[in-house]
């Protein structure tokens, strides 16, 4: 068989297009990015550092993600947040999740509130996701907070998995209203690890509730970004959602959002051109 030039480029064009896209899905679901924010407060006496890990998605970085830990451990957080989908709902178990939590258990203070896919989980198979995640050596959150106390800094950590919309919202849900308010009810800085970021900075839940930090994830950065235009989708946004990943303010600047790309991807769509990410909080009392 004979082909022209023009035909031999196209089909070398096609080629590399191809091995791109390959070569840039392993690369972005398999290279570890860290962001690193620092947030200023005076609620603080010392300075806090939080590793914030969301939508993981079974995905492994090393053996037992010796690679995730070892990132995570040279950081010397104070605390680890992780705000849910560590599993795929239809994952035939959760060794990779509790493999993660067991060793950084032994490191840090672990945090977990759930996302979507713990909870159809929990449906599908029947399963106590809460005791599951309790064994292996985490404190989850769900519906509850704990009071804790680092250095002399008094903190309330809190999780759910929900909207959070304003209780005058017409979509308000009655358990998540009674949860917030007992939560915001104190001095202590309050770190509130929530799933779902779409009321925070679309339903104005940011500027409702007395809450200092939300840490939240599902939107996956957009799980496909595009160059100039970022993501391209985003559940409960949509297409080109323009905030799928960041730092986000209230009004008065008293409240703060950090919504993370997160560390992995459904079994549906693979991430590109869109690095994992493992977010690490600096949380400064700006006193020198």
């Amino acid at each position: 068989i004979r082909y022209s030039k023009t035909k031999m480029l196209i089909l070398l064009t096609v080629f590399c297009i191809i091995l791109f896209v390959i070569l840039d899905i392993i690369f972005s679901n398999s290279v570890l990015q860290i962001t690193e924010y620092e947030i200023c407060t005076e609620k603080l006496d010392n300075n806090i550092k939080v590793v914030h890990l969301t939508d993981i998605h079974n995905n492994e970085f090393g053996k037992n993600n010796e690679k995730l830990v070892e990132k995570i451990k040279a950081q010397k957080p104070d605390i680890v947040c992780i705000t849910g989908d560590l599993i795929n709902m239809h994952s035939d178990d959760t060794t990779v999740a509790t493999n993660l939590i067991e060793e950084l258990s032994l490191l840090f203070p672990v945090f977990i509130s759930f996302g979507n896919h713990e909870s159809q989980y929990q449906n599908l198979k029947k399963a106590d996701l809460k005791n599951i995640f309790e064994d292996a050596g985490a404190i989850v959150l769900d519906f509850t907070y704990e009071d804790i106390e680092i250095r002399g800094t008094k903190l309330r950590i809190g999780g759910f998995y929900g909207y959070g919309f304003a209780e005058d919202h017409e979509v308000a849900r009655d358990n998540e209203s009674y949860f917030l308010n007992e939560f915001q009810d104190t001095d202590r800085y309050k770190i509130l690890l929530a799933h779902m970021p779409f009321s925070w900075y679309h339903g104005e839940s940011l500027d409702y509730w007395n809450i200092d930090l939300v840490l939240s994830g599902h939107t996956h950065g957009g799980q496909i970004r595009l160059p100039f235009l970022g993501g391209l989708y985003a559940s409960d946004i949509g297409w080109f959602p323009g905030r799928e990943c960041g730092i986000y303010y209230s009004q008065n600047e008293n409240s703060v959002m950090v919504l993370s790309r997160g560390l992995g991807s459904t079994e549906i769509v693979p991430r590109f051109n869109n690095l994992t990410e493992n977010v690490v909080i600096e949380l400064t009392n700006g006193r020198e």
